[in-house]
């Protein structure tokens, strides 16, 4: 009874074990497919604030030149100038913040790869703990079966050697005398024989 009940016991520790195993390397494969899917949408956004810098650099100058152009004819060269100096500390205004929303993402998108880095490699740890626990609870089964097994062999042994020494010392006659008249003899026979075991066990 004891090595079936610790036989259950080993059964259903595996059984949790190889689940818990199973739903960490899922996640570790969707973390995996998340990390490969995060590193498009970010080179995407930032080739296409790339795009839009360069376009908006060449639509607006060129307006500008043609205004330059127009305003080049009037004889108001101060205003002029002044109007060249806003719309050229505008547009550096603009290249800024398009500069800066691009580290923003940029900075984002890094941050968030090491945060996945480091669930990943929290993630491997734990399967490898666990693919560890569970070869030590294997091996620890297995040892107890067969020291368990070693044991109910020796008492066995020590029970029949007991019992073949009441029989040549005492006899079947004087035995069967001890009964009670008219009684079962295989049903006491049995009884004394329990009792003659235990009484010779060291």
């Amino acid at each position: 009874i004891n090595a079936t009940t610790e036989q259950m016991y080993a059964e259903l520790t595996k059984a949790a074990y190889m689940d818990q195993l199973s739903d960490l390397r899922q996640a570790l494969q969707d973390t995996r497919a998340l990390l490969d899917k995060l590193g498009d949408p970010i080179e995407e956004s930032k080739n296409r604030i790339i795009e839009l810098h360069d376009s908006y650099k060449k639509s607006h100058l060129a307006e500008t030149m043609k205004m330059l152009a127009s305003k080049a004819e009037t004889d108001e060269v101060e205003k002029l100038s002044k109007l060249v100096k806003a719309e050229l500390l505008k547009m550096m205004q603009q290249f800024a913040a398009a500069e800066t929303v691009q580290d923003s993402i940029l900075k984002q998108g890094r941050d968030m790869l090491l945060c996945l880095q480091g669930e990943l490699k929290t993630m491997s740890d734990k399967i490898v703990a666990i693919d560890t626990g569970m070869e030590r609870s294997l091996n620890l089964h297995k040892t107890l079966s067969n020291e368990l097994h070693v044991a109910k062999t020796v008492l066995e042994q020590k029970l029949d050697k007991a019992n073949k020494a009441l029989v040549d010392h005492q006899g079947p006659v004087f035995i069967q005398a001890s009964f009670p008249a008219g009684s079962d003899l295989e049903v006491h026979w049995r009884r004394h024989e329990r009792r003659s075991r235990l009484s010779c066990l060291p």
